[in-house]
């Protein structure tokens, strides 16, 4: 038995070698990077041109197709879209990570396949979504592009940032950075990239996704200080939230890497639907997207859905209009009661009687001032119960409402929206609506 048991083993491990072998040959036989041309970019303006760009990762599949873009300096130009629809990929054609498999990417005229990427890749300042800092200083972190950067120009790129946090540390600039940047929050990494992007003064700038750890005040305040560091150069932002890219001056819109929209912030809100899906999923409407058509619709819903709550909010209008009329007047005949007690008292000691108030003199003057008082307070406690009682009832109508609409929505729907913003709407905007209608609306009235 021993033989074939020798046999055997023999077998399995000469099997195991071939699979081995083939994998080896396999890495071997993968075609190598394209050599690099020799002719290098010099004093690089940023202009970037895209003309009919095609790529895919795999023959079959197609990612994008017949892309066209123009970025120059002074511009900003936005890229969103969908989870898989070739952003970050076009990032990468861009820096020549990847070859097109047709069209052409050039800079300042000249095509990218003819520029050595070193060359290529350093007229660039990109900072993504994942950052990534090196072991050593934050001062040798900024002048990784710019090793010859001043003090005064780090700083510059620090403010601009909005990564003025690196002054509180006790050493400063000098202050300790970990291998990752493990030692920093997920925004002051971004924060610290974006300086460092800034420190290299390029003539192109990507941000891919580079606010997303970014709270929405440093957001706006980065935004606002971006615009005048960067005004000489290309921008090109690829971001998923709409706040980011509301002030470009051109926003792309990509679908199953094809263009699906080109135009303004609020161009595309009327004309293309994927761009206008996308700010729906994010339930994106602050007061720079709210514009007034869509507040007049969202009023006229909310007249709408009323009811038969609308009683109660009428009643709440009579309570607080007689509320104002007695909280008004009290003061008023309150003056009159005193100057009229007090002129009775005066002249009873000028005539040296007793002084004494009487129901026709003063006892029915101040009973009708204590009703006055007494009324402002009912018709506030009713007038506050009638609209927290108003808010409650038509917060529970449109629980009902979203629910049987929920369960008649097509799946499609499920599919564009995250389900977390589904649950937001049923909770906490309805919490958030109420709140206003209890607190808000009823101080707006009686302002």
């Amino acid at each position: 038995m021993k033989p074939f048991n020798d046999i055997s083993s023999v077998i399995t491990e000469l099997q195991n070698a071939l699979a081995c072998a083939a994998r080896i040959f396999a890495l071997l036989e993968e075609k190598p990077e394209s050599p690099d041309p020799s002719e290098s970019l010099s004093d690089v303006k940023g202009s970037v041109e895209i003309d009919q760009v095609s790529f895919r990762y795999t023959p079959h599949r197609p990612l994008i197709e017949n892309f066209n873009l123009k970025a120059e300096p002074g511009r900003r130009i936005a890229l969103v879209g969908p989870t898989g629809c070739g952003k970050t990929t076009f990032i990468n054609l861009l820096m020549r990570f990847y070859d097109v498999n047709s069209g052409t990417i050039s800079v300042d005229g000249k095509p990218v396949d003819q520029i050595s990427r070193h060359s290529l890749r350093s007229s660039y300042g990109m900072v993504l979504q994942d950052t990534w800092l090196f072991s050593g200083t934050i001062e040798e972190n900024l002048r990784y592009g710019n090793p010859n950067a001043s003090e005064a120009e780090l700083r510059t790129a620090l403010d601009t940032a909005q990564a003025g946090f690196v002054y509180d540390l006790p050493d400063g600039l000098a202050s300790h950075t970990a291998q990752g940047g493990t030692n920093f929050s997920g925004g002051q990494k971004q924060r610290l990239s974006i300086a460092r992007a800034l420190a290299k003064k390029a003539a192109v700038y990507i941000f891919d996704d580079s606010f997303s750890a970014l709270d929405a005040k440093t957001d706006a305040a980065l935004r606002h200080a971006l615009k005048d560091a960067t005004k000489d150069a290309a921008v090109i932002i690829i971001a998923q939230r709409v706040s980011t890219i509301l002030h470009a001056d051109q926003i792309l819109v990509l679908d199953d890497g094809k263009i699906a929209g080109l135009g303004t912030h609020s161009w595309l809100l009327e004309h293309c639907p994927v761009y206008k899906d996308i700010v729906r999923s994010q339930h994106y409407f602050d007061t720079e997207v709210f514009e007034a058509k869509h507040m007049k619709k969202t009023i006229l819903r909310f007249i709408r859905s009323m009811g038969k709550q609308k009683w109660r909010l009428t009643v709440v209008f009579i309570c607080i209009a007689f509320y104002t009329y007695f909280t008004v007047m009290a003061p008023l005949y309150s003056a009159d009661v005193v100057d009229l007690i007090w002129n009775q008292m005066k002249e009873a000691m000028h005539t040296g009687q007793h002084f004494q108030i009487t129901w026709e003199f003063g006892g029915r003057q101040l009973f009708s001032l204590l009703l006055m008082f007494l009324a402002c307070g009912i018709f506030y406690s009713l007038q506050s119960f009638l609209m927290a009682s108003f808010a409650e009832k038509l917060n529970l109508q449109l629980r009902g409402e979203i629910s049987e609409k929920l369960n008649r929505l097509p799946l499609s729907y499920f599919d564009r929206q995250q389900p977390g913003a589904i649950m937001s709407r049923a909770t906490n905007d309805l919490e958030k609506m109420s709140e206003a209608l209890q607190t808000g609306l009823l101080r707006l009235f009686m302002a």
